[in-house]
């Protein structure tokens, strides 16, 4: 090249006779500068002194940039040659092929050869849909650049960076983006580079909907040292407006302001982050370190973060609800906050170290809640070592109409199991379940199994009916739970539970609940009740008084939404029961009614001498309801012609009450039971 500026000074002063100078060439080197192939140049002379030139290659290299441009197009209006400097002034530059694409731009340029210093100034460089500026300098193999973009549109970006980054796949992104950078360094070493990029209305997607943004806005600032294979990393990242959805993470940016800092390296695919501080507003404060492989997929090799402060209810909003959206905790009101520890490793979660601090939810449509939730929770990996103990205590707890006060558990979590340390005593209304053992394990798979031993302190069937609408029930629920088994969603009570009630015992067994989780909870088991004080239940029933006492069983009973679908059903005297039998108008009634001879019994009982009775001698009574599709298939203790007789009279005054109604509405039923019981009550009133 010096050759060629040498040429040109000899032929200047005959610059008056020659008006241009045309240049070929098949190559031109600059040694680790620049290299040109099929270059042309041409010289143009103006009078007085002044020149422009018009210039081109079919493909320029600089290796110190790391540029390879083709199609070269070069115009200077000014153009100066004075030994050792040479300028293009109000220049044009055009490349049809080059990193971004076809390039047109405003240029001025300058070099000094016994320098080796040259100097790019570029403007109204058209990018990505934008506009951008560029001042470059290069002295020997230094450099230093400056840029700015505005307007760029990140779908014609993310094309134009293809020869150096790849997306992953399957992910879309639309938006703008403006973009400050400042760098220097050496060949293809960056002694520092600081980039500032503002990303406005950005919105990313994958194909799965796991991942979204919308209407985000975000400042990102980076400062590298290093090369193309060997970064070192300083990460800023601020953002206050708009929604980002990562699997089941989804982050409100306008509600929980973010503050991310980080300072790492990365090396051809790998990411080590050293130091990691977050800060979202309301939401979360932490600081770890983690070693990510990037690649189609992300994968975090490891990771550990100290949790300064989560606190609710933000973290239950941006890190729960979507997961638990379609269970029974989809829609909690949360208070308090934890701190601690998480480590993961191979994209695992390997170690859990969390303080609980005054965490309390409640969902007042499912009846659910637990407050002031405290304790140490300590988990580790299946295989890893031993978990320390952990603590979790309440004040007070609900759940689908129970409720009790304040509880302690001492336990251990590892893996999928979970096991009690010591009896815990957990209060339910006056009484309580204690428990003497409790170990889980393969929790959340089809195998899971459980080891279940507990007590029933006695509870009170008054308060304990009232918090499921029963009917208000005497007596007291007690009992023991020997074991239970969970699986495919499906809790199964193994042994049977036993309830005092109405003077008499009342034993459920088979006790099984599907989707006990879920929405629609399945109850399903059989009751058998001996000597039931009748005296007691026509109390609590309001179908009139009847004196003596009753045994039932009720078999293959369902329950749907806690409301019976099915059951097979057998209420009778207790054998061999010698206590006083007498049934009061009211109750007669009330039993012709579920026979569906209401009508002729209450005609009976209005005239001749059985008006002038209120309640009558009985030997015994018996009623059956199969209950199917919302219908009851009724008998009773025996035929009676082309009935059955529900009560077989005895003693003076006698009556019988005989049903011919075989088939009975359940719903319609109940509809009548409900009605009598609000009548009874207006009349306690």
């Amino acid at each position: 090249m010096k050759y060629v500026c040498f040429l040109l000074l000899l032929l200047a002063p005959a610059a008056q006779a020659i008006d241009r100078i045309v240049f070929e060439a098949d190559g031109v080197e600059m040694p680790g500068t620049a290299s040109a192939r099929a270059v042309q140049a041409t010289l143009l002379l103006h009078p007085g002194g002044r020149a422009a030139l018009q210039a081109g290659a079919a493909r320029l290299h600089l290796p110190a940039a790391g540029l390879e441009l083709g199609n070269l197009r070069l115009q200077c209006a000014v153009l100066q040659i004075e030994e050792p400097r040479f300028a293009c002034g109000g220049g044009h530059l055009s490349a049809g092929q080059s990193p971004l694409g076809t390039v047109q731009a405003a240029v001025n340029a300058s070099y000094h050869s016994s320098r080796q210093h040259a100097q790019l100034r570029l403007r109204q460089l058209a990018l990505a849909g934008g506009t951008a500026q560029i001042d470059a300098a290069l002295t020997g193999n230094r450099w230093q650049a400056q840029t700015e973009a505005h307007g760029l549109q990140l779908p014609a970006l993310r094309k134009l960076l293809e020869p150096w980054w790849q997306a992953p796949p399957g992910i879309q992104a639309a938006g703008q983006l403006a973009v400050r950078l400042d760098a220097e360094g050496r060949g293809s070493e960056i002694g520092k580079a600081h980039a500032t990029a503002t990303f406005g209305a950005l919105a990313v997607a994958n194909e799965a909907g796991t991942i979204a943004s919308e209407k985000l806005q975000a400042t990102a600032d980076v400062v590298a040292r290093g090369n193309l294979t060997d970064l070192q990393l300083e990460l800023q990242l601020r953002s206050s407006e708009g929604q980002a959805l990562a699997g089941p993470v989804l982050l409100d940016f306008s509600a929980n302001p973010l503050q991310l800092s980080a300072r790492g390296r990365y090396r051809t695919g790998r990411a080590e982050l050293t130091e990691l501080g977050i800060d979202q507003r309301g939401l979360m404060q932490a600081q770890g370190s983690a070693r990510i492989a990037l690649g189609e997929t992300l994968r975090i090799d490891s990771a550990d973060l100290q949790l300064t402060r989560l606190q609710f209810p933000a973290a239950y909003t941006s890190l729960m609800q979507l997961t638990l959206a379609t269970g029974s905790l989809g829609a909690l009101s949360t208070s308090g906050s934890l701190s601690g520890s998480v480590q993961m490793r191979a994209n695992q979660l390997h170690a859990l170290d969390l303080q609980l601090d005054g965490l309390g939810f409640n969902d007042d449509k499912q009846k659910l809640g637990v407050t002031q939730l405290d304790g140490a929770l300590h988990w580790r990996a299946k295989g890893g070592p031993p978990s320390p103990a952990s603590t979790l205590g309440w004040q007070s707890w609900r759940a689908f109409g129970l409720e009790g006060g304040a509880a302690r558990l001492a336990l251990t979590t590892q893996g999928t199991s979970v096991a009690l340390t010591e009896p815990a005593r957990i209060p339910l209304f006056d009484g309580a379940l204690a428990i003497q053992r409790f170990n889980a394990s393969e929790l959340g798979s089809e195998a899971v199994s459980l080891n279940f031993d507990a007590a029933i302190e006695p509870i009170s069937m008054e308060r304990l009916s009232m918090a499921m609408g029963w009917p208000t029930l005497s007596g007291q629920l007690s009992g023991r739970i020997p074991g239970l088994d969970f699986s495919k969603g499906t809790l199964r009570v193994a042994g049977d539970i036993t309830a005092d009630v109405f003077d008499g015992r009342v034993t459920i067994s088979k006790l099984r609940l599907a989707d006990a989780l879920g929405n629609f909870p399945r109850l399903s088991g059989d009751i058998v009740a001996r000597r039931l004080d009748l005296d007691l239940v026509t109390r609590a029933f309001p179908i009139g008084g009847i004196t003596g006492r009753l045994d039932a069983d009720i078999f293959g009973v369902e329950l749907f939404g806690w409301s019976p679908i099915a059951f097979d059903a057998n209420l009778y005297t207790t054998p061999g029961d010698r206590s006083r039998h007498r049934i009061s108008q009211k109750a007669v009634d009330s039993l012709a009614n579920l026979g569906g001879s209401g009508g002729g019994v209450m005609a009976a009982l209005q005239s001749g001498l059985l008006r002038f009775f209120d309640d009558f001698g009985y030997d015994r009574i018996g009623l059956r309801c199969q209950l199917r599709n919302d219908v009851c298939l009724m008998n009773g203790i025996e035929k009676a012609g082309g009935g059955f007789y529900i009560v077989r009279g005895g003693g003076l005054p006698r009556i019988d009450v005989v049903g011919n109604s075989g088939r009975v509405a359940w719903s319609t039923l109940l509809a009548q039971i409900q009605s009598a019981m609000q009548a009874q009550s207006v009349e306690i009133r």
